[in-house]
């Protein structure tokens, strides 16, 4: 005869009743989830009760009328072991089956030892494996419950426990206290696959604990769950143990979980086919998005440059007319390939459709996106994509675009990179274009604009005052050279406009002697500095550079500003001219340090005298913790190298102070009047 609480749940369960359950949950997700798998149709029901506390759940036990607690162990006041031990407390005969998003084996393990019945793990559980593990805790609660009875009948009649013990259709051993079998019935001897009698005097072989279950394989692949009671028996400490046969049920479960990590693999491969362009095994417009909103986060977060090139195939339509669609696609597929060997593991190519092609490059400066470009521009035209017997030698166009931190939508890249391929396609394809601005009213005729950079004419010289921050007074000159009045005014457009055209050099060496003319109208003994490109110093002999500098400013103190920005490549490459730059008496600082992913490398191979931090890491630093974090260590490495500082940017006192505190001489900023402070160019200091 079974107690009242259990002989109540075979009742209700016969009579397709309600089962009783406490769901504790914080999640109102799974919540919604575990309801569902509940709601089995045709089944015995489920009245389930929702507490998404400890505290309630706990409230909730103690009332008592409770068949079974599905657990969250990890709640907004309790989590683990703590969770599962508080509820047995108050709820001892009612079973527990925690249902958790770990899988960690060790967990399963503590919070067995706990007196959890059973561990599941959410999205590994579908609604059958659920209702199997709540009636196996059901079931095993049910024979706990009369092992105890069986066990308080021991102590009783011991002639009448044998007799019960023996007779039992469930497998029920006794075991004393060092491990040995005293007493084993037919139905365990037959699920250990012993003969009769054979048990008596062996081991099972593991530990007993009162709390835990334990698994036992047996002859025939079989798996056996193992629980135990504490009793006595003639006068002797003894266990009652119970044998279950799990085998179908742990083959159940790991078709299940097989079936999981399939279904798994299988969705991970749908998700991948349905972002891969089946042609060309490039990204789709639905993967290029992906990749574009993963890579504008990025970009927010590190404020690192982004670059986007949009890509045409000219002429494409004849290969299609000369091969037929099927040759085409061939040729594509081979033009597709050559694209991706030619670009970083890093970078995202994908197919829009047709023969466009659009590129992402992360953390890519402008000039560095002009070389990816050729660079791809040249793999296609210089090596023809061969089709049956057909060699077809195939060019493209291609427009680029650097991207704001308003862009939020692959549409927006495509919009604006249209603009520059527009400009390749009407300037006679095979060919690298930048944003069409311009187009703009103003703009005028690009040649045009070219042969006035060359010669000189509408450059203006500004000068920039360079601050001692210790006394605030002003310390030395920059001389920035200005372009014409348009959208090619700043050094940053115009410079871009003559790389387009292959004249960045000529361009570089006219914009410095125009500020070397303006620096004889500074006092003699004024220092001086002026920034010039890197392929301006690897271009110009030294000797040639120094005259003039001495032919235009007598008795100046230069200092040559090299942007870091605009070192492309190794800067090994310029290890020599900057060491016989300063070995004639010419100072050099490398600019806008920070800019760039080569920062460290730079500053080591080629030695300056003296660095600039760019804006970006010294505007609004004293309010940002993880920029001034940033600058710190950056100051702590140029400190190291004997090197003097200018911060640039400096736009407020708090940011004035900070920079102050962490041993920078010298800055720049709107602090002082500054009406341009991101020109692009470098500063001017005393050595004092």
């Amino acid at each position: 005869m079974l107690s009242g609480v259990s002989a109540d749940l075979f009742h209700r369960e016969g009579c397709m009743e309600s089962i009783r359950t406490l769901l504790v949950e914080d999640d109102i997700d799974d919540v919604g989830s575990i309801r569902a798998k509940l709601a089995v149709p045709g089944k015995a029901a489920f009245a389930v009760e929702h507490r998404s506390t400890l505290r309630e759940a706990v409230s909730r036990a103690r009332a008592g009328g409770l068949d079974v607690v599905l657990l969250d162990p990890d709640l907004p006041d309790a989590s683990g072991i703590d969770s599962v031990g508080r509820l047995r407390a108050v709820a001892p005969d009612v079973p527990i089956v925690v249902v958790t998003d770990t899988e960690d084996e060790d967990a399963v393990d503590r919070r067995s030892h706990a007196g959890a019945e059973d561990f599941l793990v959410k999205r590994r559980t579908d609604r059958t494996l659920l209702e199997r593990s709540v009636r196996r805790s059901l079931d095993r609660q049910v024979a706990r419950i009369a092992m105890e009875q069986r066990l308080r009948a021991l102590e009783k009649s011991e002639a009448g426990f044998r007799t019960l013990v023996m007779q039992s259709s469930e497998g029920l051993v006794v075991v004393s206290r060092s491990g040995s079998v005293l007493l084993a019935n037919g139905a365990a001897e037959e699920l250990v696959g012993a003969s009769i009698g054979g048990l008596c005097g062996e081991s099972l072989g593991f530990p007993f604990d009162a709390s835990a279950r334990k698994e036992l394989a047996v002859r025939g692949d079989r798996v056996l769950e193992v629980q135990c009671v504490e009793g006595r028996w003639e006068q002797e400490p003894v266990w009652l143990v119970s044998l279950f046969d799990i085998t179908n049920h742990k083959r159940a479960h790991a078709e299940l979980e097989a079936l999981t990590t399939r279904m798994c693999s299988l969705n991970a491969s749908l998700e991948q086919l349905a972002s891969i362009d089946p042609l060309t095994e490039l990204l789709n417009r639905r993967g290029l998005a992906a990749e574009l909103a993963i890579e504008l986060r990025r970009k927010r977060r590190s404020d690192g440059p982004l670059a986007a090139l949009l890509i045409d195939c000219d002429d494409f339509k004849q290969v299609n007319e000369h091969l037929g669609l099927a040759g085409g696609d061939a040729a594509l597929k081979q033009l597709a390939a050559h694209l991706r060997e030619s670009l970083r593991p890093s970078d995202h190519i994908g197919r829009i459709g047709g023969d466009e092609f659009l590129v992402l490059l992360p953390d890519t400066r402008f000039a560095e996106a002009l070389q990816v470009a050729e660079r791809l521009r040249l793999s296609i035209s210089e090596r023809p994509l061969r089709v049956a017997s057909d060699a077809l030698h195939v060019t493209l166009s291609l427009g680029i675009e650097l991207l704001n931190d308003d862009v939020s939508s692959l549409d927006e890249v495509l919009l604006r990179t249209q603009a520059s391929l527009r400009h390749s396609k009407h300037s006679g394809k095979n060919r690298v274009s930048t944003s069409d601005r311009r187009a703009d009213a103003g703009a005028g005729d690009a040649e045009e604009r070219i042969r006035c950079l060359l010669s000189g004419d509408g450059l203006r010289v500004l000068q920039r005052p360079v601050v001692r921050l210790d006394d605030e007074t002003v310390a030395g000159a920059e001389l920035v050279a200005r372009g014409p009045a348009g959208i090619f005014e700043h050094p940053r457009d115009f410079l871009r406009l003559a790389l387009e055209h292959n004249v960045l050099t000529p361009v570089d060496a006219v914009r410095l002697r125009a500020c070397l003319e303006a620096a004889r109208a500074l006092p003699p003994g004024s220092r001086c500095h002026i920034d010039a490109m890197p392929s301006t110093l690897l271009e110009t002999p030294v000797d040639e550079l120094m005259a003039h500098f001495s032919a235009n400013g007598g008795g100046l103190r230069f200092c040559l500003g090299i942007s870091e920005q605009n070192i492309v490549g190794e800067p090994a490459a310029l290890r020599d001219c900057v060491r016989d730059l300063k070995a004639c008496g010419l100072r050099v600082s490398i600019d806008d340090i920070g800019f760039g992913r080569s920062s460290l490398e730079t500053l080591i191979l080629l030695e300056p005298d003296a660095v600039r931090i760019a804006p970006k890491f010294v505007r609004g630093v004293a309010r940002d913790v993880g920029k001034a974090r940033a600058l710190r260590r950056m100051l702590a490495a140029v400190h190291s190298l004997g090197c003097e500082i200018l911060a640039d940017g400096i736009e407020a006192r708090d940011d004035l102070e900070l920079v102050r505190g962490l041993g920078v001489a010298y800055g720049q900023g709107r602090l002082w009047g500054e009406h341009d402070g991101s020109c692009g160019a470098s500063a001017e200091f005393s050595r004092a």
